[in-house]
């Protein structure tokens, strides 16, 4: 496994994630002294979940985006330049932060980074515990979050043709996560109630694609290279390294939204079963086994399983061979990114790209 502690992909960016970090904090700051007594609660709860943490892989995406028009000795941007790009880093970071904050309350989960998610979190503001407040405030904190995010972006310090081109990736990938997340929606199972005649495999990798893929990698990848004023060919290369490795993210993700260890990647396993989430390991555990299809069709959707029922459909999943086939392919979705870029870009940055396309395989958060 390459960890990030030694990866060049993250060596080299240290000191811009640690700015990243550091200008989130102090945009917030600036809101929250600008913000009303009343409205300050909103504020708070940004910097509540940037002080939570987070991997800042967008951000890291974005810098190597940045640096994808470097030769062979680049060694990164410097001066006023590196200031920018941090500005811009920190921008889609808050795009990410709005994200998580509405998939949380779309999601109804209870944990983001091993911390109480935003709408759970602002329902308990007043004495008596009000879900109305938290889905309101929650919904808020997300429309904040990405208004300084364009804020900050548009401030960033690249000359204005170069943002300008950056807007344009960094609107896109707001676009295709919401239609994504819509899908996700759409595709949510009930007890009961079968599939609504779509393939669910290719509509689960499609939700893949759009609601995480595309924000996660490759726009982030676009923006940098937008601010760096990269060629058309430099663009197309990081599009085709972002698209697979976009879609291997996501699959991950869902991995180990089932089979992860929660006190690792903060989040809850239970979730995606009990909203009868459709994800590409049930789509394949059901057409693999006509026993497992009947076991998933009864048991997605409940909120009501006990632990032994939600064992049961993990272990139901494992067995039909679904969990290791979708291993498989993020493997081959991480290959394709990596041969996308071979020879397209210096030695750091194709190093880099490689690692990180490694990372997403087995990353275990």
């Amino acid at each position: 496994m390459v960890q990030p502690s030694r990866s060049v992909a993250f060596e080299a960016a240290a000191e811009f994630l640690d700015r990243v970090t550091a200008q989130l904090s102090t945009t917030l700051a600036e809101r929250r002294a600008q913000a009303p007594e009343e409205a300050v609660a909103l504020v708070e709860e940004l910097e509540r979940l940037v002080r939570a943490g987070g991997k800042r892989i967008r951000p890291l995406f974005c810098y190597w985006g940045y640096r994808a028009t470097e030769g062979e000795e680049g060694g990164g941007p410097q001066g006023e330049a590196f200031d920018a790009l941090v500005m811009a880093g920190a921008a889609i970071e808050l795009v990410h932060t709005a994200a998580i904050v509405h998939d949380d309350l779309i999601d109804d989960s209870s944990w983001r980074r091993g911390v109480t998610s935003s709408h759970r979190r602002l329902a308990g503001l007043r004495d008596e515990e009000d879900e109305r407040l938290g889905r309101a405030g929650a919904i808020l904190v997300g429309d904040l979050a990405q208004a300084l995010a364009d804020r900050t972006l548009a401030s960033c310090g690249f000359p204005p043709e170069r943002v300008v081109d950056a807007f344009g990736p960094f609107t896109w990938m707001r676009e295709e996560a919401a239609h994504g997340e819509f899908l996700d929606v759409l595709a949510v199972r009930r007890t009961g109630h079968a599939a609504d005649g779509h393939d669910p495999e290719r509509r689960a990798r499609r939700v893949a694609v759009l609601k995480s893929g595309s924000y996660t990698v490759t726009a982030p990848l676009l923006v940098g290279a937008a601010l760096a004023g990269a060629p058309d060919e430099v663009g197309e290369a990081l599009r085709a390294y972002g698209t697979a490795l976009g879609e291997a993210f996501q699959l991950r993700d869902d991995v180990l939204g089932l089979f992860g260890d929660p006190d690792v990647t903060g989040k809850d396993r239970d979730g995606d079963i009990r909203s009868g989430k459709e994800t590409i390991l049930m789509a394949r555990a059901r057409a693999a086994d006509p026993a497992v299809r009947e076991l998933l069709l009864e048991r997605l959707g409940d909120p009501a399983l006990t632990a032994s029922q939600l064992e049961e459909v993990r272990t139901a999943v494992r067995d039909s061979g679904a969990l290791a086939g979708v291993l498989q392919l993020i493997e081959e979705l991480a290959a394709d990114a990596v041969a996308a870029i071979d020879g397209a870009f210096g030695k750091p940055t194709e190093q880099a790209l490689s690692e990180l396309a490694t990372l997403v395989v087995v990353r275990d958060a």
